[in-house]
């Protein structure tokens, strides 16, 4: 197929894209002004040194129509492919003609692959080596059920997330004079503690490991935007999984090319 052929898939690539450069520059400016904060408190009853989260700032609500607009111009882009498939095999296109993903390779098989009806078999191929289903293309079944949750609720869920906890460490040698600053450490927590809650206990350290302590440890909090409730990747990363799936439908364009 020529670029030519491409070229209305790729304007609703680029306009996702867009969408998602907008959507970066606001979850940056957010989490730059402050809305997530750490304090501790010393347990009565363990000891222990807890730290909590205060919840300073909500994440606004409209994030969820600027992802669902990601999400539609991108999976758009792709059933305008299939048209553009037919109309370059001389087909006519009809309203059962869409890029089709599907829940198993079975379903593809035997239903869906009919929505590429009038395209050439060297298109039909092309589709089919890309697996587009669940258990083959996984990036591909994530955007099509998202763009599917985002039809049904008209605004896709976002929420926020524990990142990670970075610890800088400063500890007193003999043939040092002052203390000594250890590279710093990230460590992903094994809970996300998602959806973040005011309150949420995020770092315990426990009291024996206080008093036996001979390091001076400093603790740097992260916090990440996530996909919410309900979603098929919820409490995941949203600019990395959005980023992924707006550069694999890219990908698919740019290779057309070559069919």
């Amino acid at each position: 197929m020529s670029s030519v052929a491409t070229f209305v898939s790729k304007v609703k690539i680029e306009r996702a894209r867009k969408h998602l450069q907008e959507l970066t520059t606001a979850i940056k400016e957010f989490l730059a002004s402050n809305p997530f904060s750490v304090i501790y408190e010393d347990e009565a009853e363990t000891g222990d040194r807890v730290y909590l989260v205060k919840i300073n700032r909500q994440i606004p609500v409209e994030w969820g129509a600027i992802i669902g607009d990601i999400v539609h111009n991108a999976r758009a882009s792709l059933d305008l492919l299939a048209w553009q498939m037919v109309l370059a095999n001389g087909g006519t296109p009809n309203k059962r003609t869409k890029f089709p993903i599907s829940s198993n390779a079975q379903e593809f098989e035997k239903r869906d692959i009919k929505h590429l009806f009038g395209a050439s078999d060297k298109a039909i191929q092309f589709i089919r080596d890309l697996r587009p289903y669940q258990g083959g293309n996984e990036s591909l079944w994530r955007l099509h059920n998202l763009d599917i949750t985002d039809k049904h609720r008209l605004i896709l869920t976002v929420g926020a997330a524990f990142r990670h906890v970075e610890i800088t460490t400063k500890m007193k040698v003999p043939w040092q004079g002052k203390p000594i600053e250890f590279p710093s450490i990230a460590i992903r927590p094994a809970d996300r503690l998602f959806p973040l809650i005011d309150g949420a206990k995020v770092f315990r350290i426990e009291a024996q490991a206080r008093k036996e302590g001979t390091s001076q440890d400093y603790f740097r909090f992260a916090f990440d935007i996530a996909f919410g409730d309900g979603e098929v990747i919820k409490g995941e990363s949203v600019l990395p999984i959005l980023q992924n799936l707006c550069d694999d439908v890219a990908k698919i364009l740019d290779r057309v090319k070559l069919i």
